[in-house]
């Protein structure tokens, strides 16, 4: 079954589609030219003098939105972009929203969200805590918001759907791609107790340089982020980060001292991070 787009949807993910166009990029150019439509209508002369190189005014004209579309429709996705109402509320306010999302499950444009992320090689005290953060949560209406990586964010998942709430899990890959590929069964229950929601096309292999991309929407999607455990120089730490850009709130779960894997979140207390308790009391969302 094809999806229903209209002339303004398909231009949306046209713009996204342009891999070197940067989202907030795009958002100007659809700012100068008056719509998305507009942009791609028209001129190299004009595109030029808005500042465009050469390789994207190409990319711009190559561009194929409905063989997208058509990728969509095959593993039964849907597709949200900037203008429609199903388009998260908290994802409007950051800095670089992305143009379209790709979304298998239900997204709701606006609910009480955490973040709960941590290191893929975590400990089993990790993965303890995280799936007891993600139950409390999930057990008072909050739904929790991950990455879909070995590790936290597994367990993250994991504990939110054995307490039957809500699970978002942002995809640093194509919509039609499960990364890491054992986490394929994982994926498949997670569809029907919330999301899998990613901003890259199908068919995008995981590349290193998505998931700092990819983590500016797991923080974009929540009130707030809970870091587990992570090293000092973890992806959880660019998430956080990111949530600290955006102006949410980050929590931290402290560790015994000397613990490669607690050094992250004891620099984020230092820095001010509130330290959560890991039992959920530290991450409620009002």
């Amino acid at each position: 079954m094809g999806l229903a787009i209209d002339g303004e949807r398909l231009a949306w993910l046209a713009l996204a589609l342009v891999e070197p166009l940067a989202p907030r990029s795009a958002f100007a150019l659809v700012e100068r030219f008056g719509s998305p439509g507009a942009v791609l209508n028209a001129g190299e002369s004009s595109l030029r003098a808005a500042g465009l190189s050469a390789t994207i005014i190409a990319a711009l004209g190559a561009v194929h939105p409905e063989r997208e579309i058509s990728a969509l429709a095959r593993v039964d996705a849907t597709l949200v972009t900037r203008p429609d109402g199903e388009y998260p509320v908290r994802l409007r306010h950051i800095a670089d929203p992305p143009l379209a999302l790709a979304v298998r499950g239900a997204l709701a444009a606006d609910e009480p969200a955490i973040a709960v992320v941590g290191a893929r090689r975590a400990s089993e005290y990790g993965r303890r805590i995280a799936d007891e953060l993600a139950r409390g949560l999930a057990q008072a209406g909050v739904t929790v918001v991950s990455g879909l990586a070995t590790g936290i964010d597994a367990a993250a998942h994991r504990g939110a759907l054995a307490a039957g709430g809500r699970t978002v899990a942002v995809l640093g890959t194509g919509i039609d791609r499960v990364y890491p590929s054992w986490h394929a069964d994982l994926a498949a229950e997670i569809v029907p107790q919330g999301a899998l929601v990613t901003e890259f096309p199908c068919g995008t292999p995981p590349r290193a340089f998505h998931f700092p991309r990819r983590n500016r929407l797991i923080s974009g999607l929540s009130l707030g982020t809970v870091v587990v455990e992570a090293a000092e120089e973890s992806g959880s730490l660019i998430t956080a980060h990111c949530a600290l850009e955006q102006n949410r709130a980050v929590f931290a779960v402290p560790g015994p001292a000397g613990v490669a894997a607690h050094r992250g979140p004891h620099r984020l207390i230092r820095a001010g991070a509130t330290p959560s308790d890991g039992g959920g009391g530290g991450a409620h969302a009002s």
